[in-house]
């Protein structure tokens, strides 16, 4: 081995990038031109730093001389580098006094603002918040206010004040910031979910349908009493279910549950919303995986556009990350895509137990269905890897679930999981789509790879043509965490 090989060193490099796309893109290039092996990349959309970007971790493997010049390379380039190894970077911070500045002596204030500045810049992103909170309760004065990347401000006391739906900002005379009108089909947990957090992301709830009944208002539904009264009676609202998909909205999220074959009701609502030349983002599954080529040829009569990064990785930016390299870049994705058969195969081999005790052990836990059978047999998996085919084909073919080859987890025995860890390998379900079809089953994987996530974690591994592999992983599932994915998607439509 020559020593410059014996040099190398894996290097983690933490980023801040703004929630755009096209800017994971930009951040890997200069990474990847540098002559670094990029090892791993942890992109999680839903953890959002205090300024209101989002965190990025890459690993990168090279010697420490070109890592040197890997940083160097980013930090030319514009990307926002927050530590390099072990390495620190300062941060800007914007600082705006409102108040009576002309004949006040702003020397004190200033000065302890820079101090603030410091103290907040020395600690982790993760518990930023908590400590400019600190800080500005000693600042003062109690006039001053600083100005947030999302739209609020930070008053003396640490508090951020929301500024209200850009309706209310109209209406008192200020600027009306950009928001977009929902109107949500499926009162389920994702559905609830983007309900509950639309506000944060600058929309506005104007319609919500469960499967009997919808809460409608044009200037936007009281979004705390319709998930109250969902939680208590069990329905949102006194109008009749389909009147939501003619509320006045410009954007429909289609939430209901997934469907096979037809996809319907769900392909229906998506198509009525396109109709009236309205965008439509999915978290359910069935239209995209199912009915991909007639999707695309309603959108291309219409002024609506759909999106859908929702339906293959919860708060994992799979497509989003497809396209900003382009699907003619990416020759395959790989990975693990189905939480509940990743804890059910993680506890057999951590335990020693058997398939049916850790299923209904998943099952008191809520990770698994009554009727676990999409998850267990890969059927939910496999859809997701039929959107990725669809989406890496990019027309060129179109595929659906009855084209995937699929083997489920149900005939793992516990003995296998312990003849692969005496071999240093584990079993996980792992799915793999290319241009050219998709496959589901279970497979031997490294006990120390990538691919062998433990709990409910997923992973996709994306083969690119000039930037290597890059491994995303993060929470796949949940209601808030593929509700962040969905309200990503509104807001690239109506940026």
């Amino acid at each position: 081995m020559s020593d410059a090989a014996s040099d190398v060193q894996t290097h983690t490099i933490r980023l801040e990038l703004v929630d755009e796309p096209g800017e994971l893109l930009r951040a890997l290039e200069p990474i990847s031109d540098a002559g670094g092996n990029l090892m791993s990349i942890h992109h999680e959309r839903g953890n959002v730093t205090p300024r209101g970007h989002i965190p990025v971790e890459v690993d990168v493997s090279c010697v420490p001389d070109r890592f040197e010049r890997i940083v160097d390379s980013l930090r030319e380039a514009g990307v926002n580098v927050i530590q390099a190894g072990a390495e620190r970077y300062d941060e800007e911070l914007v600082v705006l006094l409102v108040g009576h500045l002309v004949e006040t002596d702003l020397s004190d204030t200033l000065r302890q603002v820079e101090s603030c500045a410091e103290r907040v810049a020395d600690g982790p992103l993760a518990v930023g918040a908590a400590r400019q909170r600190r800080e500005f309760e000693r600042a003062g004065p109690p006039e001053n206010q600083i100005r947030d990347d999302r739209g609020g401000t930070v008053d003396a006391s640490g508090d951020r004040r929301r500024e209200g739906s850009a309706r209310d900002r109209a209406a008192d005379g200020g600027p009306a910031m950009s928001g977009a009108r929902l109107a949500v089909i499926g009162a389920g947990a994702v559905g609830r979910s983007v309900v509950e957090l639309a506000a944060e992301y600058g929309h506005t709830v104007t319609a919500v349908a469960d499967s009997s009944s919808a809460a409608i208002d044009p200037d936007g539904i009281d979004t705390a009493a319709v998930l109250d009264r969902k939680a208590d009676s069990g329905v949102v609202g006194d109008a009749d279910a389909d009147a939501a998909l003619d509320a006045e909205y410009d954007v429909l999220v289609e939430a209901t549950p997934t469907t096979l074959d037809d996809a319907e009701p769900g392909f229906s609502h998506v198509a009525h919303a396109l109709d009236r030349d309205r965008h439509a983002v999915l978290a359910n599954k069935g239209p995209v995986a199912e009915r991909y080529g007639d999707l695309r040829e309603l959108e291309a009569d219409s002024d609506g556009q759909i999106r859908f990064e929702a339906t293959v990785g919860g708060a994992i930016p799979i497509c989003s990350t497809i396209a900003d390299f382009g699907a003619g870049h990416i020759t395959a994705a790989r990975g693990v895509l189905n939480g509940t058969a990743n804890f059910i195969l993680s506890r057999m081999a951590a335990e020693g137990l058997d398939y049916e005790h850790v299923l209904a052990e998943a099952q008191d836990l809520g990770v698994a269905e009554a009727d676990p059978t999409f998850d267990v047999e890969g059927i939910d998996a496999a859809l997701k890897f039929v959107i990725l085919s669809n989406v890496l084909a990019d027309g060129d073919q179109e595929f659906t679930l009855d084209d995937a080859t699929v083997d489920g987890i149900t005939d793992i025995p516990g003995s296998a999981l312990d003849l692969a860890a005496e071999d240093g390998r584990t079993i996980r379900l792992i799915g793999e789509a290319t241009p050219d079809g998709v496959t589901v089953a279970p497979r031997l994987v490294p006990d120390d790879g990538p691919l062998s996530v433990t709990g409910t974690l997923n992973i996709v591994q994306l083969e690119t043509t000039h930037a290597g592999r890059l491994n995303i992983s993060g929470r796949g599932a949940g209601g808030p965490e593929t509700a962040t994915a969905v309200l990503s998607d509104v807001s690239r439509l109506t940026e």
